[in-house]
């Protein structure tokens, strides 16, 4: 079997670093291609280097990357405030 060459070196690592966010996320390729609006076919020849991303395929990745940031960032004052509450509610039920 031919190992295919990538296209250049800046294909190659955007590629790498697709498949290593995309395994972190344990994602499969189907649904990270999904998540791409991609074939799984078009997501493999990125992640090797093989084709180059398109604009749109990497402004999608980095918006969804930006909103689960996002996200993230939400969810830990939401737990920041609870916490607050939780403590606030103890101290009124310690009150005669």
């Amino acid at each position: 079997m031919k190992k295919i060459k990538p296209i250049d070196d800046t294909a190659a690592r955007l590629g790498i670093i697709m498949c290593n966010a995309r395994r972190r996320c344990h994602l499969s390729h189907d649904d990270a291609s999904k998540l791409l609006n991609i074939m799984p076919n078009e997501l493999l020849e990125y992640e090797r280097g093989i084709a180059k991303i398109p604009a749109d395929v990497l402004e999608r990745a980095i918006v969804l990357g930006y909103q689960m940031m996002r996200i993230n960032t939400l969810e830990s004052i939401y737990k920041r405030q609870r916490n607050v509450f939780r403590k606030l509610k103890a101290v009124v039920a310690e009150m005669p």
